[in-house]
Parts: C-alpha cells; structure tokens; sequence
C-alpha cells in the first residue's frame, strides 16, 4: 500500500514536471520565427520585428521557455547598431555635392566628422559591420582630403607671393584663413586672408579680392599685388577672416 501511494505521488509529480517544461504552441511558434530568420541581412529587419512582436506577446512564463532569445537580441541590436550608423552615413553624403561658398559649412568640419564616423565604423560589432556598405565613407574622405591638399597648396603660393611682394620689409606671417569654393565643375577656388606682424610686432592684416587657383596663380598674384593683399575684404560675405570654411595650418605652411 506504501509503495502505492509513493508511486503515485511520483507519478504525479511527473505530470506536473511534464507540463511546466512543456511549450506552448505560441512558444514554440516565437522560436521558429527566430529559427527562420536565418542569416541576418540588411533585409531582415521585417522579420527580426515579427518575430519581436510575437514575443513580446507571450506572457512572462512562456517568454522563459524561447531558447533562443538571445539570438533575436543580438540581431535586433546589430540591426539597430547598422540602421543608426546609416542614417548618420546618409546626412554626412548630402554635404558630397556642396558648393562652398561664404556660407556653407567648413570643409575641415565635415572632413572631421567624416573621419570620426569612419572610427565608429571599426568599433561597431561584426554583425552590424556587415549590413552597412562603407565605400561611399571611404570616397567621401579622400575626396575632401584632395580639397585640404589642394587648399594648402594654393595656401603656400600665396604666403610664398605675399613674401616675394613685401620682401625686406621683415613682415611675419603669423595667421591664414581661406574660404574655398567647389563649383559643379570641380574646379576648386580660393580666397585667402593673411595676418601679419611687421618689424615693431604690430599685427595687420591683408585679404585676397579675387578667387584664384592652386599655385599655379602665383605669378599673377604677386603681378597683381594690390588685388590679392588689399587692406580691406571685397564685402563682409568675401571676408575669409569671418568666413573662412577651412582650417589652416600656418606652421606646416612655412
């Protein structure tokens, strides 16, 4: 009679192990969701959210029982991880076809933001990585590194004239601003202003009233001396000190 009653509180006990373990069908429906996202692409993003869904509609008992879990977590992450970066990827492309002018944002800015998305880019996780195409990224940055070098190209001509121009008059050149402008053509134009402390250390500075380019306008900027190192800016847009979109180095000029 004892080993009755035991076998039947084991027995018992059984059924109610069995039907705590067991699953239900939506359950066991929220795991083949997960199953049957398979490797995760920029078009997985409607799955990974239906599955999601159906998910977060289970009750707490049978969201414990979704043995894969973590793996729609880990997929949802990186295609949040990817969508954030693509659309921080896609405002940064818009300034690709900008023509700098006066009051367009600095190149050096842009330049600066491009690389720091770059350095986003290598510490998103290798998941997210694969979903989002970065050649766009790379082109755009050394597209606008050629504007810089070109920039202090034309930079160096005009200190190399400005000092041919005022030879022995021991002028120091201490600070240079450029505005440059792209037009749709791609050719690239500049617009320079230049300070200067002369001998008694007292700092003045020159401006350039005419575009030119690169250093190939050297000859004509030292010719027409009185256009490119003016006492005052053409107008208050022309003014590179107030409007300058691009960042100089004086020191590595010299």
């Amino acid at each position: 009679m004892y080993k009755k009653i035991v076998l039947a509180v084991i027995l018992m006990l059984c059924v109610v192990f069995m039907a705590s373990c067991s699953k239900t069908e939506a359950t066991k429906n929220v795991e083949a969701l997960i199953e049957n996202i398979g490797e995760l692409s920029s078009d997985s993003k409607k799955a990974v959210n239906e599955a999601l869904k159906a998910y977060n509609a289970l009750s707490d008992e049978e969201k414990e029982k979704v043995d894969n879990y973590s793996e729609l977590e880990s997929k949802k992450a990186a295609l949040d991880e990817a969508d954030g970066f693509g659309k921080k990827l896609k405002k940064l492309l818009k300034n690709e076809d900008n023509q700098f002018t006066d009051s367009k944002d600095s190149i050096t800015d842009i330049l600066e933001e491009a690389k720091e998305l770059s350095e986003e880019y290598e510490a998103m996780s290798e998941a997210a990585k694969g979903l989002v195409d970065t050649d766009g990224l790379k082109a755009f940055i050394e597209k606008f590194e050629k504007y810089v070098v070109n920039a202090e190209d034309a930079a160096k001509a005009y200190i190399k004239a400005f000092n041919q121009v005022f030879k022995g008059k021991k002028y120091t050149v201490t600070a240079i601003y450029c505005i440059k402008q792209i037009r749709d053509n791609g050719d690239e134009y500049h617009m320079f202003a230049l300070k200067y402390k002369d001998k008694n250390k007292k700092t003045h500075t020159v401006y350039s009233n005419a575009r030119f380019m690169s250093s190939a306008a050297y000859d004509l900027i030292v010719e027409k001396a009185d256009i490119f190192f003016a006492e005052e800016p053409a107008s208050e847009s022309s003014d590179p000190v107030k409007n300058a979109n691009l960042k100089l180095d004086i020191e590595a000029l010299k």
